[in-house]
C-alpha cells in the first residue's frame, strides 16, 4: 500500500517548545532534570548554525589517478583468462 503524500502536512522547523520538552522528559519519562536542562541549552546554542558541510571540503576534490600496471597488461592482453584452465600437472613424488 502507498501513502497518498498529498495529504501529508508541511514540515517546518521551529524554536523547541521548552516546558512541553521538559514535562514530557522529566515528568512523563522521569529523565533527570540536569541531564535535560544541558539537552535544551545545547539546542538553543547550535540554532543558527549551519547544518553538515560536504565531505569534499574536508577531504578536497576528489582527483581519478589511473593505474599504469593495469593498462600495461590489458595492452598486452595478461589477465584474460580464466583461473583453472589449461593442462593440469601432477605433483612428482
Amino acid at each position: 500500500e502507498v501513502a497518498d503524500t498529498s495529504a501529508t502536512p508541511a514540515f517546518k522547523w521551529s524554536d523547541p517548545d521548552v516546558e512541553g520538552l521538559k514535562s514530557y522528559l522529566i515528568d512523563e519519562k522521569q529523565f533527570g532534570e540536569e541531564r535535560v536542562l544541558k539537552a535544551i541549552e545545547r539546542l538553543k546554542k547550535c540554532k543558527g548554525k549551519s547544518g553538515q558541510n560536504r565531505m569534499e571540503d574536508f577531504f578536497g576534490k576528489a582527483t581519478i589517478i589511473p593505474n599504469k600496471r593495469k593498462e600495461a597488461e590489458a595492452a598486452k592482453g595478461k589477465g584474460k583468462g580464466k583461473a583453472g584452465k589449461g593442462p593440469l600437472k601432477k605433483a612428482k613424488k
